[in-house]
């Protein structure tokens, strides 16, 4: 018996290969660019031109100028008189925090 012989055929494909066009990037517009900054500054000007500022300032020295001393006043913390702040702080900052009251507390880290 004789065999069968089939035939192959082989298609060949060829692809089809597209070269893609590069879009040419312009180049930015200087010219644009530039009359943009200059209205830009100019803007600026205009608008910091028409600011008001009026400062004035007068110092007094010699006889006529005052001091004003602070006088020191007796402080109340937690029901206990200080003789001032800096007293109270003086006192108050060596003792431990579980033993200070909330308004002694307060007080310590105000100062």
């Amino acid at each position: 018996m004789a065999k069968k012989t089939t035939k192959t055929s082989a298609k060949t494909t060829k692809k089809k290969t597209s070269t893609r066009k590069k879009q040419v990037q312009k180049e930015e517009n200087s010219l644009g660019i530039t009359l943009l900054i200059v209205g830009g500054l100019i803007l600026l000007i205009y608008f910091a031109s028409n600011i008001d500022a009026n400062i004035e300032v007068s110092i007094e020295a010699g006889k006529d100028a005052k001091q004003e001393e602070v006088v020191d006043q007796k402080i109340i913390i937690s029901g206990k008189t200080y003789s001032s702040r800096e007293a109270a702080m003086e006192q108050l900052k060596f003792f431990p925090q579980s033993r200070l009251t909330e308004e002694e507390i307060k007080f310590v880290e105000s100062y």
